[in-house]
């Protein structure tokens, strides 16, 4: 369950704008169903960063709430883009850009496969305010398709969503690949 609205500070202006987010007005409205299917060639899982959370330190040369994983399902192939602190969060030396890519067995990949096939559209018209900011591109031979995380969607900065609940199912599965 993901938590609700909270308001950390008195303005009026961030109570009335989440508010009247909650109401879903003009919200592009979703169909349901899942988003990965048997032409799925391409699917990228990024944060965007965001949320709640410690400061950079000044001089970071990037930040650990960016990120993205591209997944090649064919060739079982995953690659990484994003930031690892090798030492103290005060240190801004300690913030390293880094990558990876490679190639997974039937084994490992397994998991993730489930996790892949429980994406699922969502048509929540909720607002949250303390998360990374989101998105999953899916590509097949008819195109790409950007869906954005549901706990964001009162924002309608895309024209589709999918829940955050299937979004941390992928999340945690590519975190704890070994």
């Amino acid at each position: 369950m993901r938590p609700a609205f909270a308001v950390k500070s008195g303005s009026i202006f961030f109570l009335s704008f989440m508010l009247a987010c909650s109401s879903g007005e003009g919200l592009p409205q979703a169909t349901t169903g899942a988003v990965v299917s048997a032409t799925t060639a391409h699917v990228t899982l990024a944060s965007k960063g965001g949320g709640f959370g410690p400061s950079l330190p000044q001089g970071a040369a990037c930040d650990p709430g960016v990120w993205s994983y591209a997944i090649t399902l064919a060739s079982h192939d995953i690659a990484w883009n994003g930031c690892e602190v090798n030492g103290s969060w005060d240190d801004p030396a300690a913030f390293v850009p880094a990558a990876s890519d490679e190639q997974v067995d039937a084994a490992t990949w397994a998991p993730l496969q489930s996790a892949l096939n429980q994406l699922a559209i969502s048509s929540d018209k909720g607002c949250g305010a303390d998360a990374a900011s989101r998105d999953l591109t899916i590509d097949d031979p008819t195109g790409t398709v950007v869906y954005g995380d549901d706990f964001y969607a009162c924002l309608m900065n895309y024209p589709r969503y999918v829940t955050t609940d299937s979004l941390d199912v992928l999340q945690t599965t590519l975190t704890n690949l070994p």
